[in-house]
């Protein structure tokens, strides 16, 4: 039993340290989507020119 509590311990304390994590994933995903967006079809073409050569 005495397992379970700390297992239990140790992911309550996990738990915003993989929020923030999940949080900052995300924010960096939008922002490469964003780029993607603006300028991504000529970076992507040159990255395929660049495997294709």
């Amino acid at each position: 039993m005495k397992t379970f509590f700390s297992t239990l311990i140790f992911v309550l304390m996990a738990i915003p340290f993989v929020y923030m994590a999940y949080d900052v994933a995300r924010d960096i995903l939008k922002q490469m989507k964003e780029i993607v967006a603006r300028k991504g079809r000529p970076i992507l073409q040159g990255i395929l020119q660049m495997f294709y050569q």
